[in-house]
């Protein structure tokens, strides 16, 4: 019997605008209390290994080597 095979729908419009929405700060800067927040720029982010990394704890996830 051929494995399942999943397939995974990204809806591309909400995923840049919760990417885009996404803040952090530097540990530092939470100890220090200073309120400086950094954001995520979509062109300089690794697509490839942020999908491929997506797969692969799926497949933890569901026991699928």
């Amino acid at each position: 019997m051929e494995p399942l095979r999943t397939v995974l729908f990204i809806d591309g419009r909400n995923f840049k605008y919760n990417l885009r929405a996404f803040q952090f700060q530097s540990l530092e800067e939470v100890e220090k209390g200073e309120g400086r927040y950094y954001s995520l720029d979509e062109k300089h982010f690794l697509w490839q290994e942020f999908f491929l990394g997506i797969i692969e704890k799926f497949n933890k996830a569901t026991n699928f080597a």
